[in-house]
């Protein structure tokens, strides 16, 4: 007899075990739940602030402030670390870009000044946009070609594929 294993049902086994058997140990010297994601970003979460992590459909969510929900198939890896408070200052100073990938546009989300100026790299590092910054923080996109994109603002990158 030949059994079908789903995929995301072992990843939610997996990272539920794990979380299961490493959060005690891991929080008595370590503060902090580390996503790394697929496409290169990061999010950080201390382990105080975590109330309670669930799994819905294919996703994982955090439950603190707010719900966090990420997708498991962008997930590369959750670790343990340590984040001190210059840490927790430059993560409360943090950008966010959404949608990522993106069509048509792309918004901006985070502490900016109205006087920002952002930059748009292609992987090569050819530039392709530069301008202030509009008032609905969102850049409009859909003249680039389909690919990966480096978006320069404040002395901050993030990356964004753009569809």
């Amino acid at each position: 007899m030949h059994v079908r294993i789903n995929y995301f049902f072992m990843k939610k086994i997996t990272l539920s075990l794990l979380l299961l058997c490493c959060i005690l140990p891991a929080s008595m010297t370590q503060n902090a739940l580390l996503i790394s994601k697929v496409d290169g970003s990061s999010q950080a979460y201390l382990l105080g602030e975590i109330k309670k992590i669930t799994f819905s459909n294919e996703s994982i969510v955090f439950h603190n402030s707010s719900e966090q929900l990420y997708n498991l198939s962008t997930i590369q890896k959750l670790s343990f670390t340590t984040i001190s408070s210059v840490d927790k200052l430059k993560t409360d100073d943090a950008i966010t870009l959404y949608p990522n990938p993106a069509h048509s546009f792309v918004s901006v989300k985070g502490h900016i000044t109205k006087d920002s100026s952002y930059s748009i790299f292609d992987m090569q590092g050819k530039l392709h946009l530069q301008a202030k910054l509009n008032e609905k923080q969102s850049i409009t996109v859909d003249k680039l070609r389909t690919g990966l994109y480096i978006l320069k603002i404040d002395n901050r990158n993030l990356k964004f594929n753009k569809l």
